[in-house]
């Protein structure tokens, strides 16, 4: 279950407060960066807020290219590749 709904963060209890409002009973879950990235059938990363929707395509993204969830902490940076210049 969700951290932030199920009030398990307790460092940060006005924080936590107003996201829950906003993202777990406002009735707009699908703007909730956690619930994006779980509906996506992926597990949502520990530090993921429900406000950091900027990373859900990232996430996303690298469980598509390695088949999985990223470890925490790793970052994965795919660049085309070079071009041929022979």
């Amino acid at each position: 279950m969700c951290p932030f709904f199920s009030g398990k963060l307790e460092a940060q209890p006005g924080v936590v407060a107003v996201l829950k409002r906003k993202y777990c009973l406002s009735g707009k879950k699908q703007d909730c960066a956690r619930y994006r990235v779980v509906a996506e059938g992926i597990p949502a990363p520990e530090d993921l807020f429900p406000n950091q929707g900027e990373r859900v395509n990232r996430i996303i993204e690298t469980h598509s290219l390695l088949g999985q969830a990223p470890a925490d902490g790793v970052t994965l940076i795919v660049r085309p590749p070079a071009a041929d210049t022979r």
